[in-house]
């Protein structure tokens, strides 16, 4: 793992040593659960709620990789969504200052995934100490 003067040398590089689970991995902090407010709407399938491993919940915005917006300093988890529509993270990412670098990893890391592939960004993360803990949230106990 970078020290934290590695990471200010090279923001990108933080981000890429965050993986939860290479592609078949098991190692999971939860599934995405769909917002009951938004059941039966057109923002259904657009927000998902994950649970890091302390209990907190955090909202997402879902995309599929091709069209997921390259939102600097954002948190990513590349997911895999299975024909019953279950969920699974397959890693815990930060986009930092330069995020396209960080999508087309992530896409051509979890390609194998197909169309069950997703890209969930949580975006109200306010600073870098709050996207750590959450990547923290998400990677701890393992």
């Amino acid at each position: 793992m970078l020290s934290d003067a590695g990471a200010a040398a090279n923001p990108c590089q933080r981000s890429l040593d965050t993986w939860l689970a290479p592609p078949g991995g098991e190692r999971s902090p939860g599934s995405g659960r769909a917002f009951t407010a938004l059941s039966r709407t057109s923002l259904e399938s657009r927000f998902v709620s994950w649970q890091g491993l302390s209990g907190r919940s955090y909202v997402f915005s879902v995309y599929p990789p091709s069209d997921c917006p390259a939102f600097c300093d954002a948190v990513l988890l590349p997911v895999v969504r299975d024909r019953g529509g279950t969920r699974r993270a397959l890693a815990a990412l930060e986009t930092g200052p330069f995020p396209e670098p960080v999508l087309a990893r992530a896409a051509r890391e979890f390609l194998s995934y197909g169309d069950g592939l997703e890209f969930h960004v949580h975006l109200l993360a306010r600073s870098p100490a709050e996207r750590r803990a959450i990547l923290a949230d998400f990677a701890a106990g393992g």
